[in-house]
């Protein structure tokens, strides 16, 4: 009778976390997905973004877009590798002051904008 007792026992925990092993696993894959998702979009945003200051910055000087940039972040700006950093952009600028590319870090297939070598 114990046997029997013990072998029932067992199988139910089995059944048991076997199920709850299935829907650990789904529950991962769904929030995988969800976070993709989510990761596309900000990345089609961003690139929107992007392209929309480039256009809107065409001509601005590098005092004009650091006073402008500030106001939306509390990261101190810097100069680094031919850039005016601010936040989490670099803005590049002409021997005469004037913008002229953007570098977001995130682009891995493209060659960098802020490089001192550029």
């Amino acid at each position: 009778m114990k046997t029997r007792l013990a072998i029932i026992t067992l199988s139910l925990l089995l059944v048991g976390t076997n199920i709850f092993w299935l829907y650990t696993t789904i529950d991962t894959v769904v929030t995988r997905s969800y976070i993709d998702q989510e990761i596309y979009e900000l990345n089609g945003s961003n690139a929107q973004a992007v392209g929309m200051l480039k256009t809107s910055l065409a001509g601005k000087t590098k005092e004009e877009i650091r006073s402008m940039a500030v106001k939306f972040t509390d990261l101190e700006p810097f100069e680094k590798e031919g850039c005016l950093w601010v936040g989490w952009y670099g803005f590049k600028f002409s021997e005469s002051g004037l913008f002229i590319d953007i570098e977001t870090g995130t682009s891995y297939s493209e060659k960098p904008v802020c490089d001192a070598n550029l």
